[in-house]
């Protein structure tokens, strides 16, 4: 039963790998003809994923007028729900892939305050634009919510939400 768990964990994680390189190739490739025949001059790319980095870097390369910016969603390699599922080649590609290619990026929009101090600690100094990175919420100002009266009822339940539901 643990060696059945184990190697489906490593085909999962091995799947893994492999979906990313296709994906992000046909990305570039994808990317590339965007590019020339539109005269593309900023990447906006959203990354839950290292996929999106790697295209954006990628692409940039290839076209150094082009401005990436990046909107980090959470935090990719040291992300504390998706390391533990991972095996220790996936984290050690990860980690190394985001430290490559985000020396690419121009300008970094973050979602939370929290996520942009992971990064000013863990990559500040690999890429000095990420102090200059802006927070915007996914949806949520904090002052729209400071003067609300609460009127409970025991029949109801009343959920205010904007952004994702995880898990």
């Amino acid at each position: 039963y643990r060696i059945r768990n184990h190697a489906q964990k490593l085909a999962r994680q091995t799947l893994r790998l492999v979906g990313i390189f296709r994906w992000t190739g046909k990305a570039v490739s994808i990317g590339r003809e965007v590019v020339r025949e539109e005269g593309i001059k900023y990447l906006f790319c959203s990354v839950p994923d290292i996929e999106t980095l790697m295209a954006g870097a990628r692409i940039k390369r290839e076209h150094s007028h082009i401005k990436l910016i990046e909107e980090i969603r959470d935090p990719l390699s040291m992300n504390p729900l998706w390391v533990p599922e991972q095996s220790f080649l996936v984290n050690y590609l990860m980690a190394r892939w985001e430290q490559k290619y985000i020396k690419d990026v121009d300008r970094f929009v973050y979602l939370t305050e929290n996520i942009r101090s992971i990064y000013i600690g863990t990559y500040g100094h690999i890429n000095p634009h990420i102090f200059t990175g802006v927070v915007i919420t996914n949806g949520y100002d904090p002052h729209d919510y400071e003067n609300i009266r609460m009127n409970p009822r025991k029949d109801k339940c009343v959920f205010s939400h904007t952004g994702s539901l995880y898990g």
